[in-house]
């Protein structure tokens, strides 16, 4: 049974399930090389195609997870329909983004006509749904000669929870598991609640994409300048440093804007979401804006863990899984997990709409075959894969020249972790690509958090990285405990949860914790998890007697996380990155 997970929006992802697992998985901006792209994932989906070796007609289903303006943006920008349909679909986006415009304006003038635009719009969803999938479906019919009967359509806020729940293996363990998504918005919704019992998901709690959580946050992000979809991880690294002395006024404000409701176990807004930003603008007291970061990731903390509890009280669950894209809020997620009432909490990896091809594809393979067994994901290097033929063709059409030495290492883990011990900094390009916003070992740069001025070398030299972000670590389990306050021995291998680290082996971890509240967001390193990455760190811990390293992502600032050896060796060239790692070869800057 093969079925293709694809999401259309921003950071367009497809993923492959074979037999309920998924085998392969991409974002779209890793082969485009534009940042978050948005579209059809076609050189995704071509690749999950190549690494299965199958064809096009071997696929049983194929389900989209996106809303009608993606397929809209989609079709618009396909160049794959004829020209003269075009600027139609061009001029239906544009009535529709006017019309809901003037729809919005109207109701932020009259407050008692809000939820006009949903009596509006959703007709408008309906319809165009009903036109415009099926072109997408043609398109790609077309193009890869798919089944044009095999597509269908699965509702985002479901895509969301089927990732988080099938991903997390609990299903395996557990006939009763809690499931919440959050995100700023998708198919009319901004969080769902549901219930797994022994194999049936049910939904008993929604909030309406008019009242978003997700976009307050997003909303927050754009008033510090920072652009939204992209950057809230920065509010979130900022928030610690006026150390809870923000200004009280800015907090008390904010807890106007948003609440949830206790008996529905919805979210509720003072404006319809699309208002909120000129809302904000129009009635924010003064603020700093480390008070702003700071009070806004507070008081987000605080309604996840009053939502999450109420949802564990009225249901009696206390399995949790958490998909959508605030579960990419590793602080909130860190106060979610310490709750009473959670006894396991898996948050989703790059759990935003990128995930939404995983969940599609679960989902798909369940709606096939309702007894097919899901399988959880064992890691996320599910990407592309490049031999060391390659890199040595790709080294040579880069024409490195004098500049660089490249030498070819039997034992590459070993080579690197001396090069970390001696204080360099080495970009490691190997294995299959992860899937996802965090780099796991297989496209990183790594480095000793014990080496004095690291962070501002590597921001200074590869990564023009904001002044207060932190970076992460990666630590062997078997270590985890000496630095991490993990009471419940939660699994943390995919950097998706913050620890309080402890105060005695902070000295070891210096440049990969936060520089203010001491937190740590680790990928906790099993062997079975990725067992060359793993010996790189039994090597070094041999060497330094520490089982940790820094580990950020193998990109320049504003660029998607490198995919293959051309990318690798761009970055390098245009980078103060001295060493790389490549496979089994070695590249070196000369000085």
């Amino acid at each position: 049974m093969v079925v293709f997970g694809i999401n259309e929006a921003h950071n367009a992802s497809c993923a492959l399930a074979v037999d309920g697992e998924i085998i392969a998985a991409a974002q779209e901006e890793r082969f485009s090389r534009i940042k978050n792209h948005f579209g059809t994932p076609y050189k995704a989906i071509e690749f999950c195609l190549n690494f299965a070796k199958i064809q096009a007609q071997d696929v049983d289903l194929i389900v989209f997870s996106g809303g009608v303006p993606t397929f809209l943006t989609s079709l618009a920008s396909s160049g794959l329909e004829a020209p003269r349909l075009l600027p139609l679909l061009k001029a239906g986006k544009n009535i529709h983004l006017s019309l809901r415009k003037l729809i919005l304006a109207t109701e932020y003038q009259f407050p008692k006509l809000r939820g006009l635009d949903k009596a509006t719009i959703e007709p408008y969803y309906k319809i165009s749904q009903k036109i415009f999938f099926p072109k997408t479906a043609k398109i790609l019919s077309t193009k890869y000669d798919f089944d044009n009967r095999k597509f269908t359509y699965l509702d985002h806020h479901t895509a969301h929870a089927y990732s988080a729940l099938y991903a997390s293996g609990f299903t395996q363990l557990y006939d009763r598991i809690l499931v919440i998504t959050c995100d700023g918005g998708g198919d009319g919704l901004s969080a769902t609640i549901s219930v797994y019992i022994k194999g049936s998901i049910k939904r008993i709690a929604s909030s309406t994409q008019d009242n978003s959580l997700g976009c307050f946050y997003g909303c927050i992000t754009d008033i510090l300048g920072m652009k939204p979809l992209e950057h809230e991880y920065k509010v979130m690294g900022l928030a610690p440093y006026p150390q809870n002395l923000e200004d009280a006024s800015v907090y008390d404000f904010l807890k106007t804007v948003i609440s949830f409701d206790k008996k529905t176990l919805s979210w509720k807004t003072v404006v319809a979401s699309d208002n909120l930003n000129r809302y904000l603008r129009e009635h924010l007291p003064r603020y700093r804006f480390d008070h702003l970061a700071s009070a806004t990731q507070r008081l987000t903390e605080e309604l996840l863990v009053r939502w999450v509890q109420a949802a564990i009280e009225k249901t009696g669950l206390g399995n949790v899984v958490f998909g959508g894209g605030v579960a990419q809020n590793v602080k909130a997620n860190q106060k979610i997990a310490a709750l009473h009432g959670v006894k396991n909490f898996f948050a989703m990896p790059s759990a935003g709409d990128e995930s939404n091809s995983i969940g599609a594809a679960y989902w798909g393979s369940r709606h096939i075959d309702p007894k097919t067994r899901l399988k959880p994901l064992k890691n996320l290097y599910l990407g592309p894969s490049y031999s060391n033929q390659t890199v040595k063709k790709s080294i040579s059409k880069n024409r490195l020249g004098k500049n660089y030495s490249v030498k070819y290492l039997k034992n590459p883990e070993g080579k690197i972790a001396q090069l970390l011990a001696s204080g360099q900094i080495i970009a490691r390009h190997t294995g299959r690509m992860e899937f996802g916003a965090r780099a796991l070992g297989n496209r990183s740069i790594l480095a000793d958090p014990t080496v004095p001025g690291l962070v501002n070398k590597i921001n200074r030299q590869i990564k023009s990285r904001d002044f207060w972000m932190p970076f992460a670590p990666t630590i062997l389990k078997e270590d985890a405990s000496r630095y991490l306050v993990n009471p419940k021995k939660l699994q943390a291998p995919f950097m998706t949860l913050a620890f309080d680290t402890e105060p005695k082996l902070r000295k070891d971890i210096t440049a990969a914790i936060h520089p203010f509240d001491y937190t740590s967001r680790p990928q906790i390193l099993t062997k079975e998890g990725n067992p060359t990455y793993y010996q790189l760190l039994k090597n070094f811990k041999k060497l330094t007697g520490r089982g940790v390293i820094l580990n950020t992502s193998f990109n320049l600032h504003g660029e998607p996380i490198v995919c293959s050896p051309d990318d690798a060796l761009s970055t390098l060239k245009n980078s103060g990155l001295k060493y790389l790692a490549i496979e089994n070869y070695l590249v070196e800057k000369n000085d």
